[in-house]
This record gives structure tokens, C-alpha cells and sequence, in this order.
């Protein structure tokens, strides 16, 4: 797209969705701040597989869809804490869903989401930088006031809570070959036995 088409959202009277997806540059020039409106109607912001790398850019994304209710941001390039902290203008932000934001970390989430009254609805997935014993006491009160909370950010941590009580990877687990199982004495690769 044209450098400057995020100020062209203003004047978007009906816009109620607005989906980036791969996008290399959000917009390289969007002009000055002072000179932006924001869209009123919107209602959803999706951003996957974007590169988010041009503060200048992600400032004026946010400000321009300050009246969102719903922000999906996946598998984005370069959302990195400096990024994301712009999202806290967006006051009216009801539900968020991050996944694969590997950049973000439990600090920047925490300044945003508190920052949003309206939040209800949070889904944080394979966002490795955000950790399970960085969250706060006023974070987990959070957490218990949402009407529905998604929480995996780390896959490792996932995984293996996933693999308990099944015996993959313990001495003496299973594992699994052309639809056979078969006992073995020791099914960590990584093992000197």
C-alpha cells in the first residue's frame, strides 16, 4: 500500500474490521501524528505475520484505531516491547490474543492489560519472554476478574505439562513407530545409557 494509508482509516465511516496479514511495512510514511484522526467504528485490529519494526508506523496504527474493541496480534515480526506499549492508548480493548510475540515480556504485557478497564477476554500462546513466575499479585487479580483467560506462553512449559503421567521421555516410556508401541528401557535420546 501507498505510504500514508493509515491516515486515510479516518475518514473510513464504516470500517468494523481492519486485517493485516504479511505485510512487510505497515506504512512507511503515515505522516505527522498531530494530523491523524482515528476510525470510530472499528472494532477488530488483526495483525499476522506482519513486520512490526517502524515505531513511527506502530504508533500511528494504534492511534488511528484508538476505539477497538478486539486486538489479535500473531506471529508479528519485530512486537517487541517498545511496540506494544503504544496498544495502551486503545482504552476500549475487550479481548486480546497474542500469539507467537516471542519479543514481549511479562513487564509490557502488564503495563498495557492493566491499562485497559475493559479487558474481559486475554489469550497469551508461545510468547517465550513472557514467564509464569513474572506475574504479579495485581496480574493474577486480573486474571481471576476475566470472564475468559487462554494462558500457554511458554510451549516448553506446556509441553511438558502435556507429556506428564504418560511416560514419553522417562526411563522406561513408550514410544511410538508405524503404529506400534513399543516398551524401552530408556526413550530419552539425550541420555548416555
Amino acid at each position: 500500500m501507498d505510504a500514508g494509508w493509515i491516515a486515510a482509516l479516518s475518514f473510513c465511516g464504516n470500517l468494523k474490521t481492519l486485517r493485516l496479514i504479511s505485510c512487510k511495512k505497515v506504512d512507511p510514511s503515515p505522516g505527522p501524528i498531530e494530523h491523524l484522526g482515528s476510525c470510530p467504528t472499528l472494532e477488530t485490529l488483526h495483525l499476522q505475520r506482519c513486520q512490526i519494526r517502524d515505531k513511527e508506523s506502530a504508533n500511528a496504527l494504534f492511534l488511528v484505531c484508538i476505539a477497538v474493541r478486539d486486538v489479535v496480534i500473531q506471529d508479528c515480526w519485530g512486537m517487541h516491547n517498545e511496540m506494544f506499549a503504544f496498544a495502551s492508548i486503545c482504552r476500549r480493548v475487550k479481548f486480546l490474543s497474542l500469539e507467537g510475540c516471542s519479543l514481549l515480556t511479562t513487564d509490557c504485557l502488564e503495563s498495557v492489560v492493566l491499562s485497559w478497564v475493559e479487558l474481559q477476554q486475554l489469550k497469551v500462546v508461545s510468547c517465550n519472554n513472557i514467564k509464569d513466575s513474572e506475574v504479579t499479585p495485581a496480574m493474577s487479580t486480573l486474571f481471576s476478574a476475566l470472564k475468559e483467560l487462554k494462558w500457554r506462553p511458554d510451549t516448553r512449559s506446556l509441553l511438558s505439562s502435556d507429556l506428564a503421567g504418560t511416560g514419553i521421555g522417562k526411563k522406561g516410556g513408550r514410544f511410538f513407530k508405524k503404529g506400534r508401541c513399543y516398551k524401552v528401557r530408556n526413550a530419552n535420546p539425550f541420555s548416555a545409557e
